[in-house]
């Protein structure tokens, strides 16, 4: 590929490399074009981040082993894409959590309706089972152009965003995973127009292949002097009067949302 340099084949940390092709110019590589070079890598996920990642492949890894490995040499294409479709939105939070911004609709659920932005912020025990934090996450959906979501909107996009994740991570697992047993339970928080609970019962498809309840708190609501409206999700497997909730919470809560000038 012609975005690739020399200096790739040495033995450098597999940030570094993300980071270089993240910044590398594109060379007349579109956004369409981007979207479809993901999309014919055979169900590829852009969704892993580099912790992940390091956790299984090491922290130092050469750009030829990368491009090996399907699901990483996606995490490659990935930011192009990313980088060529949106850089006037800056979207910040209050914290150190390390994090991943995906293009809506994702490539591992294209059949969503939804146009905009994902944003999200993992628990540092995002990708370990033993961890009280294991799959807890904030995650913020910027939609321009687009009124607050409804009850029906949610639960039909975000059942869509979760069959096609875990079909599009869990393809190689055995037995195979049946997308179409999910569930989700959406349920409005009385007297807060716009906030949600929700319980998505599921198979996690990252590191354990196993049913999980997976629990939101989501707020659908306009962006201040913006034309656009966001979807905030705090996400976790623990029970509601765990510790860990609000801390998701307030990491949640404190995305901003800002357009800068290019």
């Amino acid at each position: 590929m012609g975005f690739v340099s020399r200096e790739d084949s040495h033995q450098l940390p597999l940030s570094t490399i993300l980071r270089k092709r993240r910044l590398r110019k594109t060379r007349g590589l579109t956004v369409e074009k981007a979207r479809v070079l993901i999309s014919k890598m055979n169900g590829l996920n852009p969704f892993l981040p580099l912790e992940a990642l390091q956790a299984q492949f090491g922290n130092k890894i050469s750009f030829a082993t990368i491009m090996k490995i399907p699901i990483i040499a996606a995490l490659i294409l990935a930011p192009l894409f990313l980088f060529a479709a949106d850089d006037s939105l800056k979207v910040t939070f209050d914290t150190e959590w390390r994090g991943e911004r995906l293009i809506l609709p994702t490539g591992f659920a294209p059949d969503l309706s939804l146009r905009g932005i994902e944003e999200i912020r993992f628990a540092p025990g995002m990708f370990d089972p033993g961890h009280e934090e294991f799959f807890s996450y904030a995650l913020v959906f910027y939609l321009p152009n687009q009124q607050p979501l409804t009850q029906t909107q949610i639960h039909t996009e975000l059942l869509k965003y979760y069959r096609g994740l875990a079909a599009s991570v869990g393809r190689d697992r055995k037995p195979k995973i049946e997308t179409d047993k999910f569930t989700f339970a959406l349920t409005p928080v009385e007297g807060k127009a716009g906030h949600y609970t929700a319980i998505l019962d599921w198979v996690e498809p990252f590191k354990t292949g196993k049913a999980q309840k997976l629990r939101f708190e989501i707020e659908s609501a306009n962006i201040a002097d913006m034309n656009a409206s966001r979807l905030s999700m705090s996400a976790s497997p623990q029970k509601p009067d765990h510790k860990l909730w609000p801390v998701l919470r307030k990491v949640t809560a404190s995305a901003k949302f800002t357009k800068v000038a290019k």
